[in-house]
């Protein structure tokens, strides 16, 4: 892991309680800019996603339910206690 990463890394997973505490509150505020960008995606049925820097992974949910059970998607964090 590089320096740069690793300095992530430890700010994300030293962040992360914090961060999943005030969930709500941050989807409430931000969460439709999330639903604008997935709007414009295009997504269908079967497709497949990553989700880079999904956090506790409800946007990964969003995106799976978009692409129904015949997709695939991937959401991938540097904290991995932002992932479990």
């Amino acid at each position: 892991m590089t320096d740069a990463n690793k300095e992530q890394f430890e700010f994300w997973e030293d962040l992360a309680p914090d961060w999943l505490e005030s969930e709500d509150h941050t989807e409430m505020v931000s969460g439709a800019f999330g639903v604008a960008a997935m709007s414009k995606l295009g997504l269908h049925h079967g497709a497949r996603v990553i989700d880079i820097g999904c956090g506790s992974g409800a946007t990964t949910l969003a995106l799976a339910e978009a692409i129904g059970p015949d997709g695939e998607a991937v959401g991938v964090d540097i904290a991995p206690a932002m992932v479990a």
